[in-house]
């Protein structure tokens, strides 16, 4: 059980250097130095259960997923990195829609010029999901040839298998994405120029 808590934290440690975590530990008052991170990790010292509940705030989890299984672990923390993307996004979509309500406001206390009018306006007509669109599929098809070429920054190396299975999953994804931004650009379905 220590050897699987080690690792779990070392895992969700992420980018955390052990010397930065265990001087955050420190703050909280624990005794610790990177050695004790060090011992921890390669299951060699056993972390206490008031320990758990101060570590795990430090590298910002949850101190049941010390617990966790690697499978288990893995898709908790694929889960949680998921939510809070789709949070961001949602909460970039509220504020752009709060963005574009203040500057509908102020343009409407002024004198516009013609073509400040036309160019407000159309600014103001591309709303999120137009956005989110060109994004998907400007962008989207840029990081999944990178991805499937293998360019993942910051990784370790994959193995065959894994690489294999990601790349499933992921071109599965981009092509939904891909269509639905298709119909978000045109959902009359219209070939160019066939309007």
């Amino acid at each position: 059980m220590d050897a699987r808590i080690g690792a779990n934290v070392a895992r969700l440690r992420g980018g955390k250097s052990q010397r930065d975590t265990a001087a955050a530990m420190r703050e909280l008052g624990w005794k610790w130095s990177h050695v004790t991170l060090v011992a921890i990790e390669s299951g060699e010292r056993p972390l206490r259960l008031a320990e758990a509940r101060d570590l795990a705030s430090v590298i910002g989890t949850d101190v049941r997923l010390l617990l966790e299984p690697v499978g288990k672990l893995a898709w908790n923390e694929a889960y949680v990195d998921l939510d809070r993307s789709r949070r961001r996004m949602v909460d970039a979509v509220e504020t752009y829609i709060q963005d574009l309500a203040d500057a509908a406001l102020k343009v409407s206390e002024v004198d516009l010029t013609d073509e400040q009018e036309e160019t407000i306006r159309s600014m103001l007509a591309r709303g999120p999901v137009q956005i989110a669109a060109e994004v998907v599929g400007r962008e989207g098809s840029v990081t999944m040839m990178k991805i499937l070429e293998g360019d993942i920054a910051g990784r370790a190396p994959l193995s065959s298998a894994q690489f294999a299975r990601m790349r499933e999953l992921l071109r599965d994804a981009f092509a939904s994405w891909h269509d639905e931004a298709e119909y978000a650009l045109d959902p009359m379905g219209h070939v160019d120029g066939e309007h």
